[in-house]
């Protein structure tokens, strides 16, 4: 379960580091 709240995290980094 912590693999799934650590995805939507490292989503979340990787739509910044896109920017």
């Amino acid at each position: 379960m912590l693999n799934i709240h650590r995805s939507v995290l490292y989503r979340k980094l990787t739509k910044y580091n896109l920017n």
